[in-house]
């Protein structure tokens, strides 16, 4: 996951969102 890649620990929503997106594909 990039996001905790750059050290954050806890996403925003928004952030969290994109996550499943790319999770799913």
């Amino acid at each position: 996951m990039g996001i905790f890649e750059k050290g954050w620990e806890k996403p925003s929503p928004i952030q969290e969102a994109s996550i499943g997106v790319a999770l799913s594909g």
